[in-house]
């Protein structure tokens, strides 16, 4: 992480740190390399440059990458979503957690809004502060989802037993039994692919969710991290060799092309998603808190998901 993030009260227990650059390793994305190669533009072409680097760093092990200086490393901008828990638990639950910083003044911060209590991984990719997190506040529960195909198949509690992952959602979530019964509603939007964990916020009518809602590009209501041009992808060959290797447009003005993409894929559940997308549209949602948007609320945050996830629900 390159500095620092500020943090805001969104609202009367709601809380958002961030945005702050996560190094992002394109390793990530090797079950799509053959998707991506597919769809190389010929030498030459617009977009080719930062495809071909796009394509070079998927190839790179994760050692290779984690050596690469900071002017060379691929970044993702994101926000960390903080609520507090209702008595009487206490405390807070913490949203995707970023690395904490050296100088411990983000560990003040939650430790002045309450010790953390339950950390939630929404998926194998959002994990670069979990391990800190960890070490910080050993008695918090860790609750993740089931693994998908772009995690190989298994989950989080399977890959990084050193983080002692106590519920599995999808698979094991009795764990979670307390928190429910305060009024947290654990929503995994199932797919196949990133089996994304958002969590409901029932005191706060509040949804806490990381790659289901995120990056508007015309959508004024929700501006989004970094502007209104891919900004959440860092630097610019990131960005461009993403967009360039996912041909296919969005349908949505809200949602980027990557993502509609990934429901496009021959592995995507559809059956599941359409089941995981008529269970948020059920919720009471006073608060749309997202890992890459600004905070919206009230008509705004039900717009945002009908705008992002409509077309599919109709289809």
């Amino acid at each position: 992480m390159a500095s620092e993030p500020e943090w805001t009260a969104v609202a009367d227990g709601l809380h958002l740190f961030g945005p702050a650059r996560i190094r992002f390793w394109l390793g990530n994305f090797a079950p799509l390399a053959k998707h991506f190669a597919a769809a190389m533009p010929d030498d030459g072409a617009p977009g080719h440059a930062a495809a071909r680097r796009f394509l070079d760093g998927v190839a790179l092990s994760r050692e290779d990458f984690d050596a690469l200086p900071d002017e060379a490393m691929s970044w993702w901008l994101s926000n960390m979503l903080v609520a507090a828990l209702p008595s009487p638990l206490d405390g807070v639950v913490v949203y995707s957690p970023l690395p904490l910083d050296g100088a411990g003044r983000m560990r003040a911060a939650l430790d002045a809004l309450g010790p953390v209590r339950l950390v939630v991984a929404p998926h194998s990719l959002h994990g670069s502060g979990l391990e800190s997190f960890r070490a910080a506040w050993p008695e918090a529960l860790f609750v993740c989802p089931k693994g998908g195909l772009l995690s190989g198949g298994v989950s989080l509690r399977e890959s990084r037993p050193d983080l002692a992952i106590a519920a599995v959602v999808g698979e094991d979530e009795a764990a979670l039994a307390p928190f429910v019964a305060a009024g947290l509603r654990f929503v995994l939007l199932e797919d196949g692919m990133l089996n994304d964990l958002a969590v409901y916020h029932g005191p706060c009518r509040a949804l806490l969710n990381a790659d289901f809602i995120y990056k508007t590009v015309a959508f004024a209501a929700v501006p989004g991290i970094g502007g209104p041009q891919r900004n959440y992808l860092q630097p610019e060959w990131f960005a461009s060799g993403y967009q360039t290797l996912n041909l296919d447009a969005s349908p949505s003005a809200l949602l980027p092309d990557n993502r509609a993409f990934m429901a496009r894929h021959p592995r995507f559940d559809s059956g599941a998603f359409q089941r995981s997308l008529a269970t948020v549209r059920e919720l009471d949602i006073a608060w749309l808190l997202s890992c890459h948007t600004d905070p919206v609320s009230g008509d705004a945050a039900r717009a945002a998901i009908e705008e992002s996830w409509g077309w599919f629900a109709e289809a």
